[in-house]
C-alpha cells in the first residue's frame, strides 16, 4: 500500500499502464508535479515493483522512459483496523480514478467505431450469488484474461489502436507481452 500511498503515484501508474512507456517530462502533466518531483515519484514505485524502467522504450541514449509493470492489485484480509482502514482509503482512489477513465471514454463515446460501443455495452446488473459463487465467478474471470490477451494480439484491435493516433504498433505489442508476463507471474506465485 506504500507504493500507492500518494495520489500522484496512483497517476502516474495508472498512465503507464494505459499509455505504455513514457519519461517523468512526459508523466509530469499527469501528476500535476514538476518533472523531478514525478521521478522520484516514479523510484518509489520501482522500489516496490509498479514500474520499472524501461530503456528500449527510449528514442535515444539520454530518455529514461519508465514503464508500468504490476497491471492489477488485490488487497488480502487485513486484520489491523488501521492497516484495513488504510487499504479502504486506497480502494476508493484507485476506484475513484478508474471512474475517471470510465467517464472521459462516455465523454467521448461517439468518436468509437458503432461495434466497440456496442461491444462495451451499458448493462447495469445485480447479481444475487453466495461468497462462494462470487469467488468461483472471479476466479473464472481471472482464469481468462490469459484468453483476452490472445485475442487482443490477434485482432483488429490492434490496428484500431494504432489508428487512433500516438500509438505504435510496437507500444501495443509491449503492452500485451508485458500483460501476459505478469499473468504468468501472478499464476506461479
Amino acid at each position: 500500500m506504500r507504493a500507492l500511498a500518494h495520489p500522484a503515484r496512483i497517476a502516474l501508474w495508472q498512465h503507464l499502464l494505459l499509455e505504455g512507456p513514457a519519461t517523468a517530462t512526459e508523466c509530469a502533466p499527469v501528476a500535476e508535479l514538476s518533472p523531478s518531483a514525478c521521478s522520484y515519484h516514479l523510484r518509489q514505485l520501482a522500489r516496490y515493483g509498479f514500474v520499472e524502467q524501461d530503456q528500449a522504450a527510449a528514442a535515444n541514449g539520454r530518455e529514461r522512459p519508465w514503464r508500468a509493470v504490476v497491471t492489477s492489485t488485490t488487497i488480502d484480509e487485513l486484520d489491523d483496523p488501521v492497516a484495513l482502514m488504510a487499504a479502504r482509503l486506497l480502494d476508493y482512489t484507485l476506484d475513484e480514478r478508474w471512474q475517471q477513465v470510465r467517464r472521459r471514454y462516455l465523454a467521448t463515446e461517439e468518436e468509437y467505431a458503432p461495434e466497440w460501443r456496442r461491444a462495451a455495452g451499458s448493462d447495469r446488473a445485480v447479481l444475487y450469488l453466495t461468497p462462494d459463487e462470487l469467488a468461483e465467478h472471479s476466479e473464472e474471470l481471472a482464469a481468462h484474461a490469459p484468453e483476452f490477451l490472445e485475442v487482443l494480439a490477434s485482432s483488429s484491435w490492434l490496428e484500431s489502436k494504432i489508428s487512433e493516433g500516438g500509438t505504435s504498433t510496437a507500444r501495443v505489442k509491449e503492452q500485451i507481452e508485458l500483460a501476459r508476463t505478469t499473468l504468468d507471474a501472478d499464476a506461479s506465485a
